[in-house]
């Protein structure tokens, strides 16, 4: 299987086989709006790169992202592609940590939306 990506304006495409595959034209984890610098584009399609030869899911999350922001070697890269397949063979894709941390995202979202509207309504009278 042949990988390869091409930068674009704001970020990335990755092609497997010569068929395009990934469009990425922002951050992945950072928002619509968030616009990547050519060398953040290049590392971040590195890893993408390294995770597909891997066998792995081509998803970033925000550590991996500001680590590579951050300016890595291809070494780096390399190492953070096996840490991530290492993660998910663990949990057949999803490590109870990260189950964990989603569930009390979803809680502090409740929360906050019950405030908003306790104070929206509050305002209205």
């Amino acid at each position: 299987m042949m990988i390869e990506y091409k930068l674009i304006d704001g970020g990335y495409e990755i092609y497997v086989n010569g068929a395009k595959t990934i469009y990425q034209p922002h951050s992945p984890t950072r928002g619509l709006d968030v616009l990547l610098t050519k060398e953040e584009a290049e590392r971040l399609a590195k890893l993408i790169c390294k995770k597909l030869e891997l066998g792995d899911s081509a998803v970033i999350n925000s550590s991996e992202e500001a680590e590579l922001l951050a300016g890595v070697a291809d070494t780096r890269i390399q190492e953070i592609a096996e840490h991530s397949l290492l993660e998910h063979s663990r949990g057949n894709g999803e490590s109870q940590s990260t189950i964990t941390g989603l569930e009390k995202e979803v809680r502090d979202l409740k929360e906050m939306i019950g405030q908003l509207l306790t104070d929206k309504a509050s305002n209205l009278t």
